[in-house]
């Protein structure tokens, strides 16, 4: 299932914890995979194949039409 960064930046940790190590970080309007869910916390990978968790809140539905206004 896929996804999208509804937040300005989506912290991306190795663990499903606030205060564990930032892995890498997704940018407002990216897509993602979500791989696996747990709790209020997602594991997703990005396009560019790094994967880790991050809160749900930061994650909106894959929109279509972004796609589309992209490739204009």
């Amino acid at each position: 299932m896929e996804a999208m960064v509804c937040a300005a930046i989506a912290p991306l940790m190795i663990a499903p914890r606030a205060d564990c190590e930032r892995a890498d970080e997704a940018l407002y309007g990216m897509r993602v995979e979500i791989l696996e869910e747990a709790g209020e916390w997602v594991r997703v990978r990005t396009h560019y194949r790094y994967e880790g968790w991050t809160q749900r809140a930061s994650l909106g539905e894959a929109d279509p039409a972004f796609d589309s206004a992209k490739k204009r």
